[in-house]
């Protein structure tokens, strides 16, 4: 069914198009875009402002059923420990929870997801999902004498979706979570692909590589795992590992909450010594559910690197939807216009996730999906419209 739509204002993925522009879409592929005067008859003329669907960057989708079972703003390391303890359930709740999950991101407008899996349960609603994920094969292990086990159980992970043609990639937990042998395998993996990793999402982080101290080693202690073979780096967190990393096309840094400028500063360096494209994750919500904390959002925007969104999962928010994560933002960092944000969902998403060739922009013969934005600033809606 052919449709033909305008509004207020319609925003390419990477800017505003003129507001006479008519989009005119067969069934979810974009056919044209023309002047209003030439549109003809039949023109949806819609409020605010009409967009592609958007890119959630970051999510992990199998933890849906710990949705309110984790109390909030209880650290990180109380987090994960709870979320340890927690996680198991019925795999009818959890696969349920998950359907669910994935069908409100579809009418909140989101057309393509960063998924981190640690299990397979995923695999079948990603078989039919219209959503478009990229699942992120995620590998966990601090003890080096543990690497070669934990790699070999990825990959065999990895091969469980990639035999069912689902788009998947091996990546590394956080730098707190994984030795440098196993990050040295998964590395190697993924080549110069896409990558992500769980970055600076608590200062006791930095405390950790710096001193070997803070309370990693309590959140060690009480998952009994060893900790003698660990040294300290009196580097940053991000200072110690990421040199470990060769050239990637997408190095996807979530979280941030405790970069510091010269961090910053480390990594444009890298990326000028490697040639590699690094997307900075911001996941708002759930830094305020877990720890209270924002990352320095005027300072990434500062460096150039670009931003991307993401929602986590909902043991770390209540809800999957990108528009309460501009929201947040827009009430925190009100001086930051919403182009910004419009840009980190649409056009930088979809280039972060590799997945640019058919979602992001308002191109012609692309199903980017349309979305419709209404409501003013700080007090977003965002529903599906195509």
């Amino acid at each position: 069914m052919k449709r033909k739509l305008t509004a207020n204002h319609i925003f390419s993925g990477k800017e505003y198009l003129d507001p006479e522009t008519v989009l005119i879409f067969e069934a979810d592929r974009l056919m044209d875009k023309v002047p209003l005067a030439e549109a003809g008859d039949e023109v949806e003329i819609l409020a605010g402002t009409l967009l592609p669907g958007m890119v959630n960057a970051h999510c992990h989708l199998e933890l849906s059923h710990l949705k309110g079972v984790i109390p909030c703003q209880t650290g990180l390391v109380d987090f994960v420990l709870a979320l340890m303890r927690e996680r198991e359930m019925p795999v009818e709740k959890i696969e349920q929870a998950i359907t669910d999950a994935d069908h409100r991101m579809w009418n909140c407008g989101i057309q393509a997801v960063g998924d981190i899996c640690n299990t397979r349960h995923t695999i079948s609603l990603k078989m039919k999902s219209p959503i478009a994920y990229h699942s992120f094969i995620e590998i966990a292990g601090f003890p080096p004498a543990a690497a070669e086990t934990r790699y070999e159980a990825g990959k065999k992970l990895l091969h469980e979706f990639s035999s069912r043609q689902l788009n998947a990639s091996l990546t590394a937990h956080a730098p707190y979570s994984v030795s440098n042998a196993l990050l040295h395998k998964i590395d190697y993996a993924t080549g110069n692909g896409i990558f992500s990793i769980h970055n600076q999402e608590v200062e006791e982080e930095n405390k950790l590589f710096l001193n070997k101290e803070g309370d990693f080693l309590w959140m060690y202690s009480e998952m009994g795992i060893p900790t003698n073979s660990f040294s300290a780096t009196k580097k940053s967190s991000l200072k110690s590992w990421l040199p470990f990393l060769h050239q990637k096309t997408s190095l996807l840094l979530v979280h941030n909450v405790a970069i510091q400028e010269e961090d910053i500063n480390f990594l444009q360096e890298w990326i000028a010594a490697t040639g590699s494209k690094v997307y900075f994750v911001v996941c708002a919500n759930a830094n305020e559910y877990i720890s209270g904390k924002m990352p320095p959002v005027e300072k990434l925007i500062e460096s150039g690197i670009p931003i991307t969104l993401g929602t986590d999962s909902l043991a770390s928010n209540t809800d999957l939807n990108l528009a309460n994560e501009m929201n947040l933002l827009e009430n925190r960092f009100p001086l930051v216009d919403i182009t910004q944000w419009l840009k980190a969902v649409c056009d930088t998403g979809s280039k972060a996730l590799l997945l640019n060739d058919q979602f992001g922009n308002l191109t012609i013969g692309k199903t980017p999906g349309l979305v419709q934005m209404t409501g003013d600033k700080g007090r977003r809606e965002i529903k599906r419209i195509i």
